[in-house]
């Protein structure tokens, strides 16, 4: 495993990375998510990084 510093808009460059190096899965973490309130949630990385990628993501809880 290696680490990668990238510079730019968080999601776009986490799929941009995983294209690159043709992942097939891209795995994160969801950070706590009121109940009832799912649209508050639309703005996080997880779930732009899900919208944009091409390859399939988890988002764990």
């Amino acid at each position: 495993m290696a680490s990668k510093n990238l510079i730019g808009s968080r999601a776009t460059e986490i799929v941009r990375f995983a294209n690159r190096n043709e992942f097939d899965m891209i795995i994160l973490v969801l950070r706590h998510i009121q109940d009832g309130q799912p649209e508050n949630a639309l703005g996080r990385l997880s779930y732009q990084v899900a919208a944009l990628a091409s390859c399939n993501v988890l988002l764990l809880k």
